[in-house]
């Protein structure tokens, strides 16, 4: 069930201390699993006990879909909250995390605010009076590099890499790391990548064993830490259809593990 948390409501939950990491998921390439592991990241650091929000930013609205209701019945989305500047509305689900919403709206957020002078910082502007309200904040990124890619970057304390094991993952992942080093040097100075998360691996096919190997190698030697790959399992695509977490599908699956793994990785962030 979707119920709506007014502004400021969840103050009282959660006391006064400041935000630990607000956390974006990104990969300019498409089909990582990028909402997948936000949402199923969400609710296993829901489990342990943090206050968690999720922030749809992709302009295809799969996490709004995965809550179950149809992105268009909102009336406030966080296009509304970067456009106009409004108060952002937060929405609560059956899997104890909270979450802003988007909708088709926010494809056309860049040529909208092509001419504002601070695009860039209007995520970290509107987020900034959640910081003592949440534990952790993860936003679910759009697969390019336009400007609300760079406003995550901007906003985020950590970036988490999901990459398929293919070709095609790698080099996304590759391609998005000078526009990392770029914000991180010139518009958010405490950038961090928390690492990555090889995804959709199939220990069956030599290929993937090959892309897994050289995602190690690659990312290891630059000491960018490499989290346990998650399986490509048709559970994954049985709990989407469902609209649930894989552990609310099946809480006995294999990959329920490496998911709790990598959210207690994540509440060991520095």
């Amino acid at each position: 069930m979707i119920s709506m948390l007014h502004f400021g409501d969840s103050c009282e939950k959660s006391g006064e201390s400041p935000v630990s990491h607000i956390i974006g998921l990104f990969n300019q390439a498409s089909s990582q699993a990028k909402t997948t592991l936000t949402i199923n990241l969400c609710y296993h650091l829901a489990q342990q006990g943090k206050k968690v929000l999720a922030v749809d930013m992709d302009t295809h609205a799969w996490l709004t879909k995965q809550m179950n209701v149809s992105p268009d019945e909102f009336l406030t989305t966080i296009y509304d909250v970067l456009v106009n500047q409004e108060p952002a509305s937060i929405f609560s689900n059956d899997y104890q995390f909270d979450f802003i919403p988007a909708n088709k709206q926010l494809s056309t957020l860049e040529a909208v605010l092509s001419q504002s002078n601070d695009r860039q910082f209007r995520l970290k502007k509107a987020l900034m009076p959640f910081l003592k309200e949440y534990d952790y904040i993860m936003i679910d990124c759009p697969p390019n590099l336009g400007l609300l890619s760079v406003m995550c970057m901007v906003a985020v304390t950590h970036v988490l890499v999901p990459i398929e094991t293919t070709e095609k993952g790698i080099q996304g992942a590759k391609d998005f790391l000078p526009t990392f080093q770029n914000v991180r040097q010139n518009l958010n100075k405490k950038l961090k990548l928390a690492g990555v998360i090889p995804t959709k691996y199939d220990g069956r096919r030599s290929h993937h064993k090959l892309k897994l190997e050289t995602i190690h190698k690659s990312f290891s030697k630059a000491k960018i830490p490499v989290y346990p790959a998650i399986g490509l399992y048709t559970d994954f695509e049985n709990a989407w259809d469902e609209a649930k977490p894989l552990a609310a599908y099946n809480s006995k699956h294999i990959a329920v593990n490496s998911l709790k793994k990598i959210a207690q990785e994540l509440v060991d962030l520095q």
